[in-house]
Order: structure tokens, then sequence, then C-alpha cells
């Protein structure tokens, strides 16, 4: 009976060893993904290239691998990894500004909590060009930084 649950045991722990190094492969085996955790300009360009227009609108999307949960896009990626280039190049290939992480933060909201300065204004010029009706966004999402910003800071008022 002892050598059963130390079988199964056994089995258990290769399960979940397999389960991670398959999640290691998957990181590493979208070019985009890479090229953007990397803060790479010409790989992500190249990545974007080879994409059709349907599977660049779905990885403009889609969430990153790092934790599915907090619903990470490549633009919020970019954001928090400060590139202006990628932030601007993401936006203009798809990614959505008013995608928003579990926490209810968007890629601004990631640049601010992250001191990304050179990132806010570029995302607010983002916006104001934008095609799509982001009024109420951007005030919500301001709204939602200043509230951030107060609880953090509580002499800022």
């Amino acid at each position: 009976m002892q050598f059963f649950k130390k079988f199964i045991f056994l089995i258990f722990c290769l399960s979940i060893i397999n389960d991670k190094i398959q999640s290691a492969v998957l990181l590493n085996t979208d070019p985009l993904y890479t090229a953007v955790k990397e803060s790479k300009l010409q790989k992500v360009e190249t990545a974007i290239s080879r994409l059709s227009e349907e599977q660049l609108t779905a990885k403009m999307l889609a969430l990153t691998p790092d934790e599915p949960s907090k619903n990470e896009t490549l633009l919020h990626l970019a954001a928090k990894e400060g590139s202006t280039t990628l932030v601007y190049t993401l936006v203009k290939k798809g990614a959505k500004l008013d995608a928003l992480t579990t926490e209810g933060d968007s890629a601004l909201a990631i640049a601010v909590k992250h001191g990304n300065t050179r990132i806010i204004p570029l995302i607010l010029r983002l916006y104001k060009n934008s095609k799509e009706n982001l009024g109420d966004f951007i005030e919500n999402d301001l709204h939602r930084i200043l509230q951030q910003v107060e609880i953090q800071n509580p002499e800022i008022k």
C-alpha cells in the first residue's frame, strides 16, 4: 500500500512538472509576445508582418501568457516595459486602448503605476486621435488613476 501511495505521488509530481515545462515552452513560442517582452521594435514589426489580418487582430486582443488571470494584453505589457515606440506600433496595429486588466487597469494606468512617464502623454494623444468614441472611457480611466494616486499618496489632493 505504501508503494502505491508513493507511486501516485510521483505521478502527480511529474504531471505538475510537465505542465510547468509546457507553460515555459508556450511562453517562448510566440515571437510577437517575446519581442514585446524584450522591447525589440524590429522583432515586433517582423512578427507583425508575418501575421494575416485575422491573426493580427486576434493577437492584439489576446491575453499575455505571463499571468492570463490578470487579463493583460500586449499593449499592457508594452506600457509596463515603458516603450513608447512599442505602444504606438501596437495601437496603430489594432491594440485596444480601452482594454482593462482584471484589476481595472488600462495601459495608461499601468504606465502610471510603473512610473513610465514617457508613455503617459503618448497614450493620452492616442486616446485623443482614436477613431473610436473613448470620451467616457478616458474620463473614467483618469478618475480611477487619480483615485489610486490619492490612496497611495494621501497628502496629494
